[in-house]
């Protein structure tokens, strides 16, 4: 799978509004029980690539 996520995070008030992009790839097995993603930020020009991975379902 592809995908992308924006957003941000902030406290009543703060009007700094600086979203973050970042998108990656994914692969799980068929039962869904496993699962890698590869992601890095979109919006810096740092080229690091994080890694993570869930070895149960979501929900």
């Amino acid at each position: 799978a592809v995908f992308t996520d924006i957003g941000d995070a902030w406290v009543d008030g703060e009007r700094d509004r600086d979203l973050k992009i970042d998108g990656g790839i994914g692969v799980q097995n068929a039962d869904a029980n496993l699962r890698i993603d590869l992601a890095r930020r979109l919006d810096d020009r740092d080229p690091a690539v994080i890694l993570s991975g869930r070895i149960q379902r979501m929900f």
